[in-house]
């Protein structure tokens, strides 16, 4: 009979194989994007776009063998321009499984105006068997 375990990274770290377990589930969300700076008055940046979320339910894994887990950040925002992208998150190798992050909303400078949000991404999200892509920013 197996056993259940949860085990949850908010920041990037290594996971380390219980002794018996062969196959693991493995959940990565990608940070979102930053919204976009306004330096003219009134005006507004663009929203971030969301990270992506990939889902697999049997990666393959060696007892007491280390895993890598980077967990991607949200974007920075800054005081003008564009919002940075958010980081990809991923287990063992980018190769391995990958949700990318969200991109960040257009930045804008003239009174009056409101920058568009970002584009979500709908590609690059790597071994996920459900997969879905962030929402585009307002």
């Amino acid at each position: 009979m197996g056993f259940s375990q949860t085990q949850t990274f908010t920041t990037s770290g290594t996971f380390t194989v219980p002794a018996g377990v062969t196959n693991v589930t493995v959940e990565a969300w990608g940070g979102g994007g930053a919204g976009g700076a306004a330096t003219g008055n009134p005006s507004a940046g663009g929203g971030g776009a969301g990270g992506s979320y990939v889902k697999n339910t049997s990666i393959t894994v060696v007892p007491n063998t280390s895993y890598t887990v980077n967990v991607g950040a949200g974007g920075l925002g800054n005081n003008s321009g564009n919002g940075g992208s958010g980081g990809s998150s991923w287990f063992n190798t980018t190769g391995t499984i990958l949700a990318v992050g969200g991109t960040g909303g257009f930045g804008e400078t003239s009174s009056s105006s409101t920058a568009s949000g970002a584009t979500a991404p709908t590609t690059g999200n790597v071994g996920g068997t459900t997969n879905y892509y962030g929402g585009s920013g307002g």
